[in-house]
C-alpha cells in the first residue's frame, strides 16, 4: 500500500511561487529606482495622451521585457507597470522639467535613448518612444 501523502500535491508550492514573485518584484522596484521615483512622482490619476507600449528597454540597472508602459502627455511622462508586476510599482507622473536626455547609444541593430529621470534613475527607450516625447525632453 502506498503512502497517501506522497501522491498529494505539496500545498506550499503555490505560496512559494507567489512569495518568490513578490520578492522579485520588490527587488526590481528597489534596484531600478522605481521606489525612489515613487517618493517624489507618484501619480494621482492617469493623464490623457499617447500610449506607448513595450518601448522601454531598461530602467536603472534592470532590463525590461515589456514591463514598464508609458503615456506621453502634456502634464509629463506617465509610467506604469504591467499588471503582473505592480507590487511596489505605483504609477508615476514625472513632469517634463525632470526628464532630461542623458545620451544616445547604438546597439547591434537599433539606437537607444537614455533619459535621466528626476536625477534619480535612467530610462532607456526606443526611437519610437523618444520621437513621441522629444518635444518635451530637455537636452543633455
Amino acid at each position: 500500500m502506498s503512502d497517501p501523502s506522497s501522491s498529494q500535491f505539496p500545498i506550499w508550492i503555490p505560496f512559494f511561487v507567489i512569495g518568490l514573485w513578490l520578492f522579485l518584484s520588490a527587488f526590481f522596484a528597489l534596484s531600478s529606482g522605481w521606489l525612489a521615483l515613487a517618493n517624489n512622482f507618484r501619480a494621482i490619476s492617469r493623464p490623457e495622451g499617447q500610449r506607448v507600449l513595450s518601448q522601454v528597454k531598461q530602467m536603472g540597472s534592470v532590463p525590461e521585457r515589456g514591463v514598464t508602459q508609458m503615456i506621453v502627455s502634456e502634464q509629463g511622462l506617465y509610467l506604469y507597470a504591467f499588471f503582473l508586476f505592480r507590487f511596489l510599482h505605483p504609477p508615476l507622473l514625472i513632469p517634463w522639467k525632470d526628464v532630461r536626455l542623458a545620451g544616445e547609444h547604438k546597439t547591434l541593430w537599433w539606437y537607444i535613448w537614455e533619459l535621466d529621470i528626476g536625477r534619480i534613475t535612467t530610462l532607456s527607450v526606443t526611437r519610437r518612444a523618444y520621437e513621441l516625447m522629444q518635444k518635451y525632453v530637455a537636452p543633455a
